[in-house]
């Protein structure tokens, strides 16, 4: 029991695969046949000789002459590990083996603040630190495919590349990825266990705040700067102290909708948040907030072009949810 709980909770992460292309010729009858159309790959990655697909919002299995061994009838499927991969189909979540058949097995998928290894994967980009113009533009075009090892007491225990990859862009994702919050473990028969997942990251769909220096009247400077940092952190993570900042006096509360408010405001070479610029706003008392949170913003640490500080111009949405 011991070695098929290890087997079956040494998952990857949830792969929204393409179909793949042959690695042997496929018969002549099937090639005369039409092409099945599946969703465009995040990560082409094959296990125990099978990949996940996705078609029809559907997710099911391939083989590696790209024939559809397990249909595509699930909600969620994650990668074959030693036989045995996990599913979910409605709200029922279970293990099957590489012919599709249902294994008798009770396991309990890791959470990571109670939601899936999708959210951690985009917890992840988010948080992604670019130093400044000159490395943006060095990894944005980098793919880090890692395997995270999550142990049993939730803590992520290591992270590995499993293809080549620029070491820089590794460091960023590993720094990122072993500095994250703990999960709750997964579990087989109540007791917790070692899992590991599959954490694919996609520089090319990353983008820092957009930013830019500008002179004492504000115009902008043609030069590549180090980007400033908040509480010691990158910008992106400003829009969480923002939001937990947000204050409402009695009514107002009421008054607010959701929507985006769109604004541009500059860190002086100071540090200090100021000249601040509604570009585009949905509702009079979410302007209203956005205006008096952005007032009370700790000082940065100042941008910098060549040793010296320097002003920066942001330029930033904030999105409000209200029920």
């Amino acid at each position: 029991m011991k070695r098929i709980a290890t087997l079956l909770l040494s998952l990857a992460c949830l792969q929204a695969a393409a179909q793949l292309p042959p690695q042997n010729p496929a018969p002549a009858a099937a090639q005369n046949q039409p092409a099945t159309q599946y969703a465009a790959p995040w990560f082409r990655y094959y296990s125990d000789g099978r990949a996940v697909v996705k078609r029809d919002s559907l997710y099911g299995f391939v083989d590696r002459s790209g024939a559809e061994i397990i249909p595509c009838r699930y909600n969620k499927a994650y990668t074959f590990n030693d036989g045995i991969a996990m599913v979910r189909q409605g709200y029922e979540v279970f293990a099957i083996d590489t012919l599709g058949n249902r294994l008798d097995l009770k396991v309990k998928i890791p959470q990571f603040y109670n939601r899936d290894f999708e959210y951690f994967v985009r917890w992840v980009c988010s948080r992604l630190p670019f130093v400044s113009d000159n490395e943006y533009r060095q990894l944005r075009s980098e793919v880090v495919n890692a395997v995270i090892t999550i142990g049993k007491d939730g803590r992520i225990a290591s992270c590995e590349s499993v293809t080549p990859c620029d070491p820089r862009a590794l460091g960023k994702v590993r720094s990122v990825a072993m500095n994250s919050p703990a999960w709750s473990p997964g579990q087989v028969g109540g007791a917790p266990v070692e899992i590991r997942y599959l954490l694919p990251v996609d520089f090319r769909h990353l983008r820092p705040l957009k930013c830019y220096p500008v002179d004492a009247q504000g115009r902008r400077i043609h030069r590549d700067i180090v980007y400033p940092l908040f509480q010691g952190q990158y910008a992106s993570q400003f829009h969480s102290w923002f939001f937990r900042n947000l204050r409402y006096r009695s009514g107002e509360y009421q008054q607010a909708a959701s929507g985006i408010v769109r604004v541009a405001f500059t860190i002086d070479s100071k540090g200090k948040l100021r000249d601040i610029e509604i570009l585009r706003s949905h509702n009079d008392m979410c302007r209203k907030k956005t205006l008096e949170t952005l007032k009370k913003s700790p000082k940065w640490t100042p941008g910098i072009i060549d040793g010296q500080p320097v002003d920066v111009r942001y330029e930033t949405s904030f999105k409000f949810h209200y029920r």
